[in-house]
């Protein structure tokens, strides 16, 4: 590959068709997608725990197939990707679309750990204190990419700055951390680390999001826990979904209707269920 050839490669994890509308075809985007906030984790090279983490996911019924299901594709896309990016680098720029949620930052520091790249050539994104101004009176801070109107890309593009031994060490400490822990599922704090929690963690606050009158478990999903979920803010909706389930089985909530799909049944509180 001519020098002049290079592009540019930015990575997102999520969220991609904004930077492609406001980067057209002048850049290589990456687009990770795999929720590493819960379930085992796996590394790129392990075919046992990519294997165990597609069980997983199809174990608690987030994919109805283990080869064809849309989780499975996720997780070994995402594998692919990181190998193919390893064999095929050639000195680019790297920058990191890295939002403020576990999502992001679990995904990078899986991909920091195994990415074989100089930190000369690695870019990151303040995302907590990044400002758009949108008016004389009004300034907008995106906690993640897609938040990002695509007419800011180019403006928030400035503000990268080069990736330091520092904080690169931090990312794969992390993920080292989260490697060695027994955790299903992981959030963000508010001071910005990740944490370990019990699968379980936001079943009192999902409870909260329920009445004692039937609604619809999309309009739940959607309208509320994805509204005001504390602490995180990247909860995957399918998660949000089979936990409700779960509540269900243990009969903590009513549901009626055809629960093979969320937009066709309902939800409330039990009889016996106490609200928080």
């Amino acid at each position: 590959m001519n020098k002049k050839d290079k592009k540019d490669i930015h990575i997102v994890f999520g969220g991609a068709g904004v930077l492609k509308r406001a980067k057209k075809n002048t850049v290589r985007i990456i687009n990770l997608k795999d929720a590493l906030v819960f379930g085992p984790l796996c590394d790129i090279n392990s075919a046992d725990e990519i294997k165990k983490r597609c069980d997983w996911f199809y174990d608690v019924g987030f994919i109805i197939d283990k080869e064809y299901g849309e989780g499975c594709y996720y997780i070994n896309d995402d594998v692919n990707a990181i190998n193919a990016l390893n064999k095929t680098y050639n000195n680019e720029r790297i920058f990191l679309w890295t939002g403020f949620s576990s999502f992001d930052i679990l995904q990078t520091a899986r991909l920091l750990y195994h990415l074989k790249a100089p930190c000369t050539n690695i870019f990151i994104i303040d995302f907590p204190n990044i400002a758009i101004t949108m008016s004389e009176r009004r300034v907008y801070y995106p906690q993640i990419t897609r938040e990002i109107p695509w007419v800011y890309i180019d403006e928030v593009s400035k503000q990268y700055y080069q990736l330091t031994d520092e904080k690169l060490s931090e990312f794969v400490q992390l993920w080292d951390r989260m490697k060695s822990g027994n955790s299903l599922f992981r959030i963000l704090d508010k001071n910005g680390q990740i944490l370990e929690k019990e699968i379980d963690f936001y079943d009192s606050f999902i409870m909260s999001c329920c009445t004692t009158e039937y609604e619809s478990a999309a309009s739940i999903i959607g309208g509320k826990i994805m509204y005001y979920t504390p602490n995180d803010l990247n909860v995957y909706p399918p998660f949000i979904e089979w936990r409700l389930k779960q509540l269900h089985l243990q009969n903590k909530i009513e549901t009626r209707g055809d629960m093979n799909d969320v937009s066709k049944y309902e939800v409330k509180l039990a009889n016996c269920a106490k609200r928080n």
